[in-house]
C-alpha cells in the first residue's frame, strides 16, 4: 500500500531566509538572521504531511507524486514539484530535500547540496494529550473525520 501519512493541515515547513553560516559582527545580527524564516503551511492539495519510513529507516515530511485516499485508491497529484519536502535518515545525522507539492515549498538547502547535515531538529506539538496511547486515539479520530468529511483540514 505504499507510506502510511500522518498529521493535520497544522502541520508545516521553514527555512531560513540567509544561511546560518552568514557572518555577523554581532550577537543581534546572528539573532536577526536566525529569525528570519519562510514559512510553508499545508496546502491541502493532499494528505502526506508525515511518515515513518520502514520504522527506523527515515522520516519524511511532505508527500511524494500519490496518496492513497480514503478508499484505497492510488491517486496521482497535479504539481510537478511533488517530492519529500524534507527526509530526515534514522541516524538523524543527514538529510535530503525535494520541491513539495504538501507544503507549496522549494528545495529547503540553497546551498545547492543534495544531503545536508543536520545542525539540531526541532520538533514542536500543540497536543492537548500526555500519552502515547491519547495521541494515537486522538489522531484515529482525526483521520476518521477527514477521511469522512468532503473538506480540507485547516
Amino acid at each position: 500500500r505504499g507510506l502510511e501519512y500522518y498529521g493535520s493541515g497544522e502541520a508545516f515547513l521553514w527555512r531560513l531566509r540567509t544561511a546560518r553560516t552568514t557572518p555577523c559582527d554581532t550577537l543581534e545580527e546572528q539573532v536577526r538572521l536566525e529569525s528570519d524564516i519562510e514559512v510553508f503551511p499545508w496546502n491541502g492539495e493532499n494528505r502526506n504531511i508525515q511518515s515513518l519510513v520502514n520504522l527506523g529507516s527515515h522520516l519524511v515530511i511532505g508527500g511524494g507524486n500519490s496518496e492513497i485516499d480514503p478508499f484505497g485508491e492510488e491517486t496521482s497529484t497535479t504539481s510537478s514539484q511533488c517530492g519529500s519536502g524534507l527526509s530526515i535518515a534514522n541516524t538523524l545525522l543527514c538529510g535530503t530535500s525535494e520541491p513539495c507539492c504538501t507544503f507549496n515549498s522549494p528545495r529547503l538547502p540553497t546551498n545547492g547540496e543534495d544531503v545536508f547535515e543536520v545542525a539540531n531538529i526541532e520538533v514542536w506539538t500543540f497536543s492537548p494529550v500526555d500519552t502515547i496511547e491519547q495521541a494515537e486515539i486522538l489522531e484515529s479520530s482525526r483521520r476518521f473525520i477527514f477521511d469522512q468529511g468532503n473538506f480540507s483540514e485547516q
